[in-house]
Order: structure tokens, then sequence, then C-alpha cells
């Protein structure tokens, strides 16, 4: 279950609620974002305190509060205001979100 929802994402966008051209898009954003979110910090999200109270032994979980919503919201955003990845400013891949994206899937050693 999302997160956020397409509404919501609009909202931050300031997009009009009967524009529903990229609707499916924004959904694919909210749950990369999501997923980004869990990955980088080796976490489920969940909504509730009784999905919280299901998760299995040992793993990581969080209720999305209002300050993972918004981060999510921030992200998704970002990516669908600058959809190809080229930030005119910068092009590092910091700025360009590139590293979180990607962060997960180095190798740490402690």
């Amino acid at each position: 279950m999302a997160m956020i929802s397409v509404s919501e994402a609009k909202t931050q966008l300031r997009l009009e609620p009967e524009f529903t051209a990229h609707d499916s898009h924004l959904e694919s954003l909210i749950k990369a974002a999501q997923r980004s979110i869990e990955r980088g910090y080796c976490c489920t999200l969940v909504s509730t305190q009784e999905e919280l109270e299901k998760l299995p032994d040992g793993v990581r979980g969080f209720i999305a509060d209002e300050d993972i919503q918004l981060a999510m919201k921030m992200m998704v955003a970002r990516w669908y205001l600058d959809p190809v990845g080229a930030n005119t400013e910068s092009d590092t891949p910091a700025k360009l979100g590139v590293e979180f994206l990607l962060f997960p899937l180095m190798e740490h050693t402690v």
C-alpha cells in the first residue's frame, strides 16, 4: 500500500486534481520513493501500529509519519520535474538523486 496518494503528490506538485494524464507515472514515482527509503534505511514502512506489530522479528519498521510522507512527496516532485536526471545547475550524482537511489546497491563494510 502506498504511503502517499496520487492526490497528495499532485498537491505537492501544484497540479490540478482533474489532470490525470500522468497519474500512473506519479504512482510509479511514489512506489520508487518508498522503495528507495526502505532500501536506504534498511527498514519497512507501514501505515499503522497494527502493521508495525505484524512485522516479523528482526525487521526494522517505521510508521510513515508526516515527516516521512513529506520526504516521499519531495522525492516524487523532484523526479517528476526532472525526469531525465539533468540538473542545469550542477550535474552531480548527489544532486540528481542517483546516489540516493543506488546507495543500497553499494557494498558497505563495518
